[in-house]
């Protein structure tokens, strides 16, 4: 039994899916938001991460919490809340 899929909630309101892989922590994870967010760092079009130059899933959480709470990030409109990514 392998620990390389995960889901994870944020503000209990965006899901997101984590996939560290078979190499991991080598090779940085996957992460992608599940539910629609509008934010800079994550791609409009699959909810995607955008830099995942960081191996380790503790790191990149800590960084999407940065984001979340930058002042330009925190400006956003956000789409309706419930509005999921169709990938």
């Amino acid at each position: 039994m392998t620990f390389t899929r995960w889901t994870g909630m944020i503000i209990g309101i965006y899901s997101l899916k984590i996939d560290s892989g078979p190499k991991y922590p080598e090779a940085p994870p996957s992460v992608r938001f599940v539910t629609r967010i509008n934010m800079n760092g994550i791609n409009n079009s699959s909810g995607m991460v955008d830099d995942r130059s960081t191996p380790v899933i503790k790191v990149v959480l800590q960084e999407l919490r940065r984001l979340m709470m930058s002042k330009e990030n925190m400006k956003l409109p956000q789409p309706l809340e419930g509005q999921t990514y169709d990938n």
